[in-house]
């Protein structure tokens, strides 16, 4: 570009044009490393990325003003262009002040408050403390004659150097931090801790060791030097530095100075201050940057990964690095494709980093950290201290654009990003008002960092040389980030995970993924995103035909009451049934079905003919069962103890043509029916079962013979059962688990055994049943077993060969106790909805599971997990759970809308097959086996049976008196419960809501739990119901409560603590259930919260202020730290008596030597003695001495 023929006027701002024209091109030379630039250059396209414009935007920002915007590139990436438009900036720029040269001029005092840098290391540290993650380490392999006491000195120097070197970082008695810089003449001094090792693993090893060691910021140094000797002329120097004086760059910015002071060369100019810095960053105007964070992150809501292992309470920041590689073709085809929408290669790869993310999780906002150095402004390049920046991009996935199209919506927001990046990122956090979660990073937990090179550190120290030692991290500053790195054939990307989160297998695979999308990207990029593959060939291969390859011949075809006549045919002798008063062979049972059964063809019972029957568990009920089967009808089962209108009902909707109860078999309709002959086959009707409707309507689901009889086949052959078990029958019989329970034992020659009516709710009868009859089968769903393996006489039950639990989520905690409980047995999981025949998979359930699975697809079914456009999630990714194969059923008793709705047609298989979308979320496991996560809708098992609140909000809605309700789910000590949300309450209260709903719901259906809100239901802005608002049933009140029924602060510790917590956040009245940050409490808030209760004498600390938010709950954690004793232990006599000193021994020491005989640390005590009692015996004489009373120096 020609920049003399450019006018020389001077530009409005009062510089000439011609030279804002020629620092343009300047700058782009510097940067790009070339010169004759033409005026259509594109700096993009000639190799110019992201960082590289930040860095010169910054350059040009450093000589016209800090004001310039830093997104003028991005929005004019061709040379003439930008010329333009940065004349007209600098133009509107306002006239420099004086601010900076007043700075400078200033003396630096010697506490400073901390840089917004240095502020979110530190909060980070409080919250976690001794957070190996944020310790940095310079690792150098030194080849040559090395002078060891040459390296101390230039440690040394390098110290008196710096000055964030020997900045330390105590907090105030009100809990404030300040910076506190030791002039270099009192700065302890760094040792070179010096040692011998074998060989490079050994080194590893002490690198790894050493890093576990963490910081005290308080007291300081932040640094710690080794020399680790593998021969006179090969040693591994060691740099340890916390991220609080000491970035990345920072690192590199000591290799060199090291260097150069070790061979006696000076190193390139003065030391920039970092004190300075801080002062400057102090004045800057941040508010119009900060309302644009307010508005760009308004509603960003966590990204939910799915982890292998849940999160902690207190985050665990252990980690690795896995690297992977992506073809020099597919990067070249990134780049093509960045140059073409004016872009950076860090765009692309964050837009596809988005787009994996949002599968993963399964949202279309994704926000990811990506980190942005402050080093890059005149000036800066060579500090030493903390200069980064964590700077949120967020992404938008919805409406489904292409990738090109994202990549647009990328762009923009990283030009935002970029230009308001000067906030720093704990501001951020104040401006969202987002409270610190002690489990896991604020806002986001996934980062991309893009940098040109791999770390390739050399250093020049004369005769000795330096290249980089590499040493493994252990340690993951967030959940999973992505460190992307040019290579001159391919990029290299480290991935850096928690290992307390993720395996490296899932590791992985995610990378498997993302290599598949970004070639998928660079090929295709005006695909859309739900049309990208992002799975790889041979894992979809495995979930959708590997998986599911479980076709298998598991006898004839028949009906189920033909399985139960060939074993009365076998053995008729033996026993069948056994009840309170009777013992029935299976001759006995076959007679007496067969007579009934004969009865209800008079009565017009035939193939497809539904038949209610409501009779309580008992051998008639069993014998009915199979009489209508005989007859070729349906059974349709009700509860005796139901309200009578939902048994109408049932009736009514599934078109029962008789029903059966203790007054007999009639028909409905009251008339006479032809009789009816033929026999079912296995294709007919087996029973109609109902359950819960979302729209408050129960729905009759059709389940066949053959459904039921594959059912039964696979869990006898699968499960190890035979004609030598008896099985408990424990299932009310309206639950689909009763099928099994009655049939499964009858199809092969076992024994059933009936508890009473009630029986399956007293466990003392289950357990003497059970011991009295040898029973070796029995189910119970998992909010029932455990009340099961609590009972005292449990242990009792030998015989018990094998246990089954289902229709809950079962808790691997629960499942452990019960295999410890009844060790001769074994324990399956198993999973099936009403519409599959009741369970499709099993698993069979290791002594000490860290998690239970529901088991993979059971014979000649399949199992799909699927997103919502039903694409096939790859392993460990949650989607819904879609089940085909024999086990479905035909439907919904006549509802073809809700039928068609649930049952889909099945794109994987066979033409004309379906599949059931379950409403269940669940993911694939490595091995196979399936996990359940939770429910795409508000569907809940209360005890094991599937409850819709909508059904109980229609019910409540029934009530005249009541104008809103909303029911929802909430966990109780006993699992999960209803509760009830209304307004317009009726006069009676919750008890006549209670015996309103009690006539129209069953038992489990009925709320446990009832809250009144006389101003209405609180909704969202689009009018919906906004369920987070929704208040917290109240829970007993205690006697003593104040007037506004809260509970004051009771005892001493607790009225203490609410002192403080009054002080610091400034309220009037603090109640025991007050939660610390529900009143306006953030980290910062926290920690003075802390230091002020310490100083109050209760011990407390910030963690287990995350962990246990409420006053009363605080407290109760400080009483158990004193009941316990939190002092160290007693120092067992005969041990050395010579102790290295603690850091605050080491500082009064040093003080003590600058100062002699000041006094400082001299604790007065006054003590009045008293004569001993001469009842008490002579005193010794001695006062026994602790340890540190008798210490000497």
């Amino acid at each position: 570009m020609d920049t003399q023929s450019t006018p020389s006027g001077p530009a409005p701002g009062g510089v000439a044009e011609a030279d804002v024209r020629a620092a343009a091109v300047s700058a782009w030379e510097k940067e790009l490393g070339t010169t004759g630039l033409a005026d259509d250059a594109d700096f993009f396209e000639l190799g110019g990325d992201s960082v590289g414009g930040a860095r010169l935007m910054a350059d040009l920002r450093g000589r016209f003003g800090e004001e310039l915007p830093l997104t003028l590139l991005f929005f004019h990436p061709e040379l003439d262009e930008f010329s333009d438009a940065l004349v007209e900036a600098v133009a509107m720029l306002p006239p420099p002040t004086a601010h900076a040269a007043k700075v400078e001029a200033e003396a630096v005092p010697e506490e400073l408050p901390l840089s917004p840098e240095q502020e979110a290391q530190w909060v980070a540290e409080q919250v976690t403390p001794g957070n190996l993650a944020y310790t940095e380490l310079l690792s150098l392999r030194l080849s040559g004659p090395l002078d060891a006491a040459r390296l101390q000195s230039a440690v040394d120097r390098l110290v008196v150097r710096h000055e964030a070197l020997r900045t330390c970082f105590p907090a105030g008695p009100d809990g404030r931090p300040s910076q506190v810089i030791r002039p270099a003449e009192a700065a302890p001094p760094l040792t070179l801790t010096r040692c011998d090792a074998g060989d490079e693993d050994e080194v590893r090893a002490y690198a790894l060791d050493r890093l576990a060691e963490p910081f005290d910021l308080a007291v300081g140094p932040l640094l710690r030097p080794h020399l680790v000797r593998l021969s006179p002329t090969d040693h591994v120097f060691l740099l340890y530095s916390h991220h609080i004086v000491a970035d990345g760059p920072t690192m590199e910015v000591l290799c060199a100075e090291l260097a150069d002071l070790y061979a006696d060369r000076e190193p390139p100019g003065a030391a920039p201050s970092y004190a300075r810095y801080t002062l400057q960053q102090q004045s800057v105007d941040l508010d119009a940057h900060i309302a644009y964070w307010r508005q760009q992150l308004a509603g960003a809501a966590d990204l939910e990964l799915p982890l292998d292992r849940p999160r902690t309470e207190a985050r665990d920041t252990s980690g690795r690095r896995f690297r992977f590689s992506v073809p020099g073709g597919v990067r070249e085809g990134l780049d093509a494709l960045a140059r073409e929408r004016r872009a950076t290669r860090f765009t692309v790869l964050m837009a596809a980093f988005q787009v994996l993310l949002g599968r993963w999780a399964g949202s279309e906002d994704v926000v990811v950290g990506s980190p942005v150095t402050s080093r890059s402004r005149p000036g800066l390049e060579r500090m030493v201290g903390a200069l980064v920046n964590m700077v949120p991009f967020r992404g938008d996935l919805g409406g489904d654009p292409t990738f090109r199209e994202l990549l647009d919506r990328t762009r923009q927001a990283g030009f935002g990003a970029m230009a308001h990046s000067d906030v720093p990122f704990g501001r951020i956090l104040g401006a969202l008002d987002i409270q610190r979660d002690g489990s896991r990073p604020p806002l986001f937990t996934t980062t991309l960092v893009s940098q040109p090179t791999p770390p390739a550190i050399r250093a020049d120290l004369g005769e000795v040389t330096g290249v980089y030692f590499p040493v493994p991290r252990r340690h993951a500053t967030y959940d999973f980030s992505l460190y992307v790195w040019e290579a001159p054939d391919e990029l290299l990307v480290d991935v850096e995970y928690a290992t307390a989160l993720f395996d490296e297998a899932t590791v992985r695979r995610f990378a498997d993924r993302f290599g598949t999308l970004l070639q998928a990207v660079a090929a295709a990029p005006d695909r859309t995103l739900s049309t990208l593959d992002t799975v790889p060939a041979a894992e979809l291969r495995q979930v959708l035909h590997d998986w599911n390859d479980t076709a298998a011949d598991l006898g004839p075809d028949l009906c189920v009451h033909e399985l139960f006549e060939e074993q009365a045919r076998a053995a008729p002798d033996r026993t069948a049934v056994i009840s309170a008063d009777r013992r029935i062979s299976y001759a006995e049972l076959d007679a007496e079905a067969e007579a009934l059964a004969a009865e209800l063809r008079d009565l017009g019972t035939g193939p497809e003919t539904v038949v209610a029957v409501c009779l309580e568990r008992s051998p008639r009920l069993l014998v009915t069962l199979l009489a209508v089967l005989k007859a070729g009808g349906a059974y349709l089962p009700l509860g005796p103890d139901w309200p009578r209108r939902r048994g109408e009902f049932m009736t009514s909707d599934a078109g029962a043509a008789l029903l059966v109860d203790t007054a007999g078999a009639r028909r409905v309709d009251g008339h006479r029916a032809a009789p009816r002959e033929g026999r079912p086959c296995p294709s007919n009707l087996a029973y109609v079962l109902y359950t819960s409707g979302s729209t408050g309507t129960p729905k009759g689901v059709m389940v066949s013979h053959r459904a039921v009889v594959n059912r039964l086949r696979w869990m006898r052959r699968d499960c190890g059962l035979g004609a030598s078990d008896v099985v408990l029958q424990n299932a009310v019989p309206t639950f689909d688990y009763a099928v099994w329970e009655l049939f499964g034992p009858l199809h092969m020659g076992a024994t059933v055994v009936l508890p009473s009516a009630e029986g399956h709710r007293d466990f003392s009868e289950l357990t003497r049943l059970i011991t009295e009859h040898g029973v070796t089968v029995a189910h119970f769903v998992p909010s029932l077993l455990r009340h099961f393996v609590e009972e005292p006489e449990t242990a009792r039950c030998t015989g018990l060969r094998v246990l089954f639990s289902g229709g809950e989520t079962l808790d691997p905690a629960l499942a452990a106790r019960a295999l410890h409980v009844l060790p001769q047995a074994r324990l399956f999981n198993a999973y099936g909805p009403t519409e599959a025949a009741v369970d499709v998979t099993c698993w069979p359930v290791p002594r000490r599971p860290a998690s239970v699975a529901i088991g993979g697809p059971v014979a000649n079914t399949t199992c799909y997990v699927l997103d919502e456009r039903m694409r096939p999630q790859p392993v460990g990714v949650p989607g819904e759970l879609y089940l085909g194969g024999v086990q479905l059923a035909r439907g919904y008793r006549g509802r073809p809308g809700t039928t068609a709705e649930r049952f889909v047609p099945d794109p994987f298989g066979a033409a004309g097959g379906r599949l059931y979308r379950t409403g269940d979320r669940a993911r694939w496991r490595p091995d196979g086996a399936l996990e359940y996560v939770d429910r795409v809708d508000r569907q809940v098992k209360i005890r094991g049976v599937r409850v819709e609140p909508g059904e109980a909000e229609a019910a409540l809605l029934a009530h005249p008196a009541v104008r809103e309700a909303a029911v929802v789910t909430a966990e109780g000590s006993g699992g999960p419960r209803l509760v009830a949300y209304y307004s317009g309450g009726p006069a009676g209260g919750e008890r006549e809501l209670r015996d309103h709903l009690a006539a129209r719901l069953p038992e489990f259906a009925v709320p446990a739990a009832y809250v009144e809100l006389p101003g209405g239901l609180p909704t969202l802005s689009s009018g919906k119901l906004d369920r987070k608002a929704l208040p917290a049933p109240e829970r007993p009140r205690p006697a003593a409560v104040d007037a506004a029924g809260a509970t004051p602060p009771l005892g001493a510790r607790e009225l203490m603590l609410a002192a403080t917590w009054a002080e610091v956040l400034g309220v009037d009245r603090i109640h025991r259930e007050d939660s610390f940050f529900e009143l306006g409490g953030d980290s910062i808030l926290g920690i003075q919260m802390v230091a002020r209760a310490r100083g109050a004498g209760i011990e407390v600390t910030v963690p287990e202020l995350f962990r246990h938010p409420t006053l009363a709950a605080l407290a109760a954690t400080a009483a158990a730290r004193k009941d316990a004793g939190s002092g160290p232990a007693p120092v067992p006599a005969g041990s050395r008596s010579r102790f290295p000193l603690t850091p605050l021994q080491r500082e009064m020491l040093r003080e003590a030597a600058l100062a002699p005989g000041r006094g400082a640390y001299i604790v007065p005590a006054e003590l009045l003695i008293s004569p001993p009692s001469r009842s008490r015996g002579r005193s010794s004489g001695r006062w026994p001495a602790s340890g540190a009373a008798s210490a000497g120096r």
